[in-house]
């Protein structure tokens, strides 16, 4: 007569097994999503997410037939399909060229609230070097294509001297 040999566990059933295997799946993809952007993980699983510029060109389509104000001046972060970063209007090239309406701004006014937005950018800076004993301008983002730190003065329509240097003591 055979012995059967005394069992200490208990038999896992095959539906068990199944969510542990899961539970390690989705444990794995939350990881991933949260280190390096749930943009690469949708992507590398052939999910599509729309894009920035996407997001932002619908917007401009729907400023433009509504408010002449967000359609000039509101500026968007954004990042660009090589990846780079950037602040931009309805105006931006990228933007514009593939817009089903248009509205006409005054360039002043936008030169002006690019120069503003990299006074705020370059001022945040400051503060953050205040605080931390160091200020790095390199990490800049651009603002509708124009660099903070050397092209304010080459903005068309900006009036403002203060402005346009506002970025040359930057470095």
């Amino acid at each position: 007569m055979l012995k059967r040999m005394n069992k200490k566990g208990q038999d896992l059933t095959v539906g068990t097994l199944i969510l542990i295997v899961l539970g390690v799946i989705i444990l794995v993809l939350l990881v991933l999503g949260f280190t390096m952007g749930w943009d690469k993980v949708w992507s590398y699983l052939g999910f599509t997410t729309s894009s920035d510029i996407q997001n932002k060109i619908s917007s401009c389509n729907t400023a433009a037939l509504s408010t002449t104000r967000d359609y000039c001046l509101r500026l968007d972060e954004v990042k660009l399909e090589d990846g780079i970063k950037m602040y931009i209007t309805c105006q931006y090239p990228a933007v514009e060229s593939q817009l089903a309406q248009r509205a006409s701004c005054d360039q002043g006014d936008v030169s002006l609230a690019i120069a503003n937005k990299c006074k705020g950018l370059i001022d945040g800076l400051r503060a953050d070097a205040n605080a931390n004993n160091k200020k790095d301008c390199s990490k800049l983002l651009k603002v509708s294509g124009y660099d903070c730190k050397s092209d304010l003065a080459s903005l068309p329509g900006l009036t403002d001297d203060a402005l346009k240097n506002y970025g040359s003591n930057c470095k």
